[in-house]
């Protein structure tokens, strides 16, 4: 299918989402990967995560153009791109895969499906304040969002020793 939605978010950032419906072929016919890239690539188990990694670079150039950039990783995981002076963050899950680019600012995203796991896992990132605020009709959507918000704060900052449930409320 590919881009599923774009938006320009306060101007100087762009966020899209790409939902993969493509084969890795059909992913790769529109990437020229670099050599570390591909070996990379090759290092993924699953084929959702291949399909994932590709489906963002393929967003990445529809979003940003051509050139001659790539992404890279920063001690902390966190990406950036050579290249290409802009500040960048990358999400995926199950069919689809999520950038964010902004010429100014640092960013963050992150998106997620809905799972009744989250609800194993609330105490290590919700403080016990935000648990109790959250209306138990919306409890899975809240968590959901509670931690994409928080995880896409997490992406933009970059710092390893941020904790979910003490450094963000």
């Amino acid at each position: 299918m590919g881009i599923l939605y774009t938006r320009d978010v306060d101007g100087p950032a762009l966020l899209g989402v790409w939902e993969i419906t493509e084969n890795s072929a059909e992913l790769l016919s529109g990437l020229h990967l670099s050599q570390p890239e591909m070996e990379l690539y090759m290092t993924f188990r699953t084929e959702t995560r291949r399909l994932q990694w590709l489906a963002y670079r393929r967003l990445l150039r529809e979003l940003a153009g051509p050139g001659n950039y790539t992404i890279h990783y920063d001690e902390a995981g966190k990406p950036f791109l050579s290249g290409l002076s802009r500040h960048i963050s990358v999400t995926h899950t199950g069919n689809f895969a999520g950038v964010i680019l902004s010429t100014k600012v640092r960013v963050g995203i992150d998106m997620e499906q809905v799972r009744p796991r989250i609800e194993k896992v609330k105490e290590k990132f919700l403080s016990e304040d935000e648990i109790s605020s959250i209306p138990d009709r919306f409890n899975l959507d809240y968590l959901t969002l509670a931690w994409c918000a928080k995880e896409a704060l997490y992406k933009m900052y970059g710092y390893r020793t941020m904790d979910f449930r003490d450094n963000m409320k």
